[in-house]
């Protein structure tokens, strides 16, 4: 038997053995609290320190939840 979820989910792992749950979720991969610089070898760009957190929601949130979500995630 899978353990039991919120609807709502955050985790510090993208896995999940949750794949085929009754209500579609979907995944985001959110950073925050670092900055976005070039990368000095060849210019590219890439995300340099903070965190990054994997927030599951379910495939019908509102617009406006999700934001409130998110703005909590990193403590605004």
């Amino acid at each position: 038997s899978l353990p039991h979820l919120d609807d709502d989910s955050v985790s510090p792992s993208p896995r999940s053995d949750h794949f085929h749950d009754a209500s579609p979720r979907v995944r985001f991969m959110c950073s925050f609290g670092g900055k976005i610089l070039p990368r000095p070898s060849d210019n590219q760009l890439r995300y340099v320190g903070g965190d990054t957190r994997i927030v599951a929601v379910n495939r019908s949130i509102s617009f406006s939840a999700l934001v409130h979500k998110l703005s909590k995630l990193s403590g605004n």
